[in-house]
């Protein structure tokens, strides 16, 4: 998805960084793209700060930077089984109006998933059997973002 990410940027401004893409996992559309006036990041950014031990610090994110990797590697346990990290329509890396006139750097593109991929976001870990898929979909309400 950071491909199809790189493809949107500036409009589909095309530099010639790149002159082909394999996107594994998804598009542009499959996940959730919120604004930036939106209290997602910047929720997340705080209960990961605090988690780290950054949350009442004046430069947050130098602290966080300063962390050690398995204090912020579990400041993420929370969000296992999410994709709590999405890009955000900032206008300026990404503009709504580049996604609404479809404005994406046009390069030979292939696609591709993985068979079971999905099965991994219950509980942020792989499945071995198909029990461990049914049991990690349990309870979750599925809703659609369309």
């Amino acid at each position: 998805m950071s491909v199809a990410c790189q493809m949107a940027m500036f409009g589909g401004r095309n530099k010639r960084l790149f002159r082909g893409a394999i996107l594994e996992s998804g598009t542009i559309s499959t996940f959730r793209w919120d604004k930036s006036d939106s209290d997602t990041p910047n929720s997340i950014f705080s209960i990961v700060a605090s988690k780290v031990g950054c949350g009442n610090v004046t430069d947050k994110v130098g602290c966080i930077r300063s962390a050690p990797y398995q204090k912020i590697l579990h400041a993420f346990d929370i969000f296992k089984g999410t994709f709590f990290i999405t890009p955000t329509i900032d206008g300026n890396l990404f503009k709504i109006k580049s996604f609404n006139e479809g404005r994406i750097v046009k390069v030979p593109t292939l696609l591709g998933t993985t068979q079971d991929e999905g099965a991994i976001i219950p509980t942020g870990l792989p499945p071995n059997t198909d029990e461990d898929v049914i049991q990690g979909f349990a309870g979750i309400p599925l809703e659609c973002r369309c």
